[in-house]
């Protein structure tokens, strides 16, 4: 089957419902956790199926930090470096917040302010992919099951907003979901998990 639901019980370590999941790195995807790119060693390659998906060189976590930093120097614009860093929290979480702790100075100012500011006033046709649960006044009889959709269960730290008075800039409205989404790298930071948000 193509797509479609699928329950991964039977597969270590994947314990979400996880919808249109057509490969390894699909199922994977559905536990963001378990993202850490060349890093992989080659019994977790064989055991999450993922051989011949990812390139075949084991690299340890500081390269790829040496190497998503040349990215992210490369890029002309903070809102570039900051969709390269969503992707990258996306794709390869382990990677992601190493970059962060050990690059405070530099990144920080890109996943929050200022540059976030600048995304929220272009989030709507910044838009990737999903990072935060969206509930519309529209939706108010769908609430459970809304919430019932967020990937993790019992989470931690909840960041809610209303989309008005962001950063000054006004009533965003959902656009103001881009400082919501911006907050939680800061607290992992400061020790949460991922899992939490």
């Amino acid at each position: 089957m193509r797509g479609g639901t699928k329950f991964f019980a039977n597969r270590p370590g994947i314990k979400v419902l996880a919808r249109v999941l057509n490969s390894p790195i699909d199922a994977i995807r559905a536990d963001l956790l378990f993202l850490k790119g060349t890093s992989f060693s080659p019994d977790e390659r064989v055991s999450k199926n993922l051989t011949g998906l990812i390139p075949h060189v084991l690299e340890s976590l500081e390269t790829q930090c040496t190497r998503a930093m040349r990215m992210i120097n490369s890029r002309g614009t903070n809102i570039d470096k900051y969709l390269y860093l969503s992707s990258l929290k996306q794709n390869n979480t382990d990677l992601f917040y190493r970059l962060l702790i050990d690059n405070v100075a530099t990144l920080m100012p890109l996943v929050y302010t200022p540059t976030i500011g600048d995304v929220c006033l272009q989030y709507s046709t910044l838009y990737t992919h999903p990072e935060a649960l969206y509930i519309s006044i529209k939706q108010r009889k769908s609430i459970a099951t809304i919430l019932r959709n967020w990937p993790y269960p019992d989470p931690s730290i909840c960041v809610v907003t209303d989309g008005s008075r962001i950063l000054g800039l006004g009533d965003l409205g959902v656009n103001g979901v881009g400082i919501s989404v911006s907050r939680p790298p800061m607290k992992r930071r400061g020790g949460y998990s991922d899992s939490l948000i």
